[in-house]
């Protein structure tokens, strides 16, 4: 057997959870190789039951398959730990199936702080990146400042000495380059709580949490601005819940592996949010392409079967940042309406756009797709014309490659063709050959476009979802 990968070909929010689910249905494993509590990934069963994860595998609906999120990630332990006792409350049991790689880097409540302090620095500067503030840009760069990365080891080793030395570098950070006050920090901290509360209303409402924990009011120092001596000993707490479940998550993989078993590597967000080859600087801290999920795993690529890249039959992104097949405003919203988009992590409103050939081959060239899985192609029903982007015209001349240049990007016309839509429900078909004419030729269009990439031409489609429930989905193989 081997490692499937599972990639966002887009800005993220194509799909992958669906996906991760169905393939999890013959695996073994399944592990989330890189970002954090950012990203949300969605999976709806049979009957209708949404469930939202966003540090556990999506593959954990499946009983009996191991969970493991990898080193390439950052973990915020306590959010980690609700999501299981709300997993555990739902009645599937994890306690000899869920790991932690003991080299994930710990992400803390000050870096959700961090990120809070350092887009209100960038808003008086006009320059917002539009982050989801978890704090996954900050904990990202601790990594890479090596110093000032704390690994979930650590909870056995002991972190004191570090974690009060990263304390006093970060108040200088906050006091000197941000210029925060107490009267700014009190602000930022009243709403870290509200977004908090917000965001874990059910667990609330199920008794899975304490809204105390979820306060963070309660960090602040009128003179030190933190009260670091809290969130140590929150820490040191939750270290007693999380030792059981580290691990050698790399070796694990290696393992199942070798036994002849299946394991589903689920990247989170999607290519163009990856830190070297997305829409910088509007992108993710991590790698969340083919390359980036076997280093946030720990296997070889050698030991890659297949992977799928999953693409929404048009277009969405969430967050700052150029768009260039952006649907006017009235579009948009009725295909936001129909699609539900809206955030999975922070319920934001997804801008949406009509599907881009020059983003498909980029995706495509880099990543290595051997399959596509296309999404939400229902969603486009009713619709009497579909424009496709097929390449991008700047300053006279057609591009040949996605523009690195974010002023290019911002610059660049669309060279678009019409095709025609459907009216036919297609949410029952389970075949290829149950859709409509017209949405045949749309998938075709799709694969097509994907295959004008160099390497391509063996590039096949494994899925179409044609609703939202994982029962709704043709598969071609």
């Amino acid at each position: 057997m081997g490692a499937d990968i599972v990639i966002g070909a887009q800005w993220g929010d194509e799909g992958k959870g669906k996906l991760t689910d169905i393939l999890a249905e013959t695996a073994d494993g399944s592990i989330k190789p890189n970002g954090g509590g950012n990203a949300g990934h969605t999976v709806i069963d049979e009957t209708g039951m949404e469930v939202i994860f966003h540090y556990l595998s999506s593959a954990m609906m499946r009983p009996n398959i191991i969970l493991a999120t990898g080193p390439g990630s950052v973990v915020n332990p306590k959010c980690l730990m609700n999501e299981r006792a709300a997993a555990q409350n739902m009645g599937l049991k994890l306690d000899d199936r869920f790991f932690v790689d003991e080299r994930v880097s710990m992400l803390m409540p000050y870096h959700r702080i961090q990120d809070f302090v350092e887009e209100w620095t960038k808003s008086k500067q006009g320059g917002k990146i539009g982050t989801t503030g978890h704090g996954i840009g900050p904990a990202y760069t601790d990594q890479a400042n090596r110093h000032t990365d704390i690994m979930f080891v650590d909870f056995i080793k002991g972190f004191e000495e570090n974690f009060f030395n990263i304390a006093e570098d970060k108040i200088s950070l906050f006091r000197g380059k941000n210029g925060v006050t107490s009267d700014v920090m009190k602000g930022i901290l009243q709403q870290l709580t509200n977004n908090q509360l917000r965001d874990n209303k059910s667990l609330l409402e199920k008794g899975l949490v304490r809204e105390e924990d979820l306060d963070y009011n309660k960090y602040f120092d009128k003179n030190s601005l933190l009260n670091y001596e809290i969130m140590y000993e929150e820490l040191l707490r939750v270290s007693e819940h999380m030792k059981p479940y580290l691990t050698n998550t790399s070796h694990l993989a290696n393992r199942l592996i070798s036994e002849g078993k299946k394991i589903v590597l689920e990247a989170s967000q999607g290519h163009f949010l990856d830190k070297i080859y997305g829409t910088r600087k509007f992108v993710t801290s991590s790698h969340p392409i083919s390359q980036g999920a076997v280093l946030g795993s720990g296997i070889s690529p050698m030991l890659v079967d297949r992977i799928f890249g999953v693409v929404k039959a048009y277009v969405t992104r969430v967050g700052a940042g150029p768009f260039p097949t952006k649907f006017e405003d009235s579009i948009a919203e009725k295909i936001r309406q129909i699609g539900k988009e809206y955030g999975a992590t922070t319920g934001r409103p997804r801008d949406c756009g009509y599907f881009d050939g020059v983003m498909a081959r980029t995706a495509q060239e880099i990543n290595g797709f051997t399959h596509l899985a296309i999404t939400k192609l229902d969603v486009l029903t009713g619709m009497e014309q579909i424009p496709v982007c097929y390449d991008y015209e700047l300053d006279g001349e057609v591009l040949e490659t996605y523009p690195a240049s974010i002023s290019d990007l911002e610059r660049v016309n669309p060279i678009v063709e019409i095709h025609p839509g459907w009216k036919e429900d297609i949410t029952s078909a389970r075949k290829y050959a149950g859709l409509p004419k017209n949405a045949k030729r749309y998938v075709d269009v799709i694969l097509e476009e994907h295959q004008r990439a160099y390497n391509a031409q063996d590039l096949k489609i494994g899925f179409i979802s044609v609703g939202p429930r994982r029962d709704q989905v043709i598969k071609m193989f």
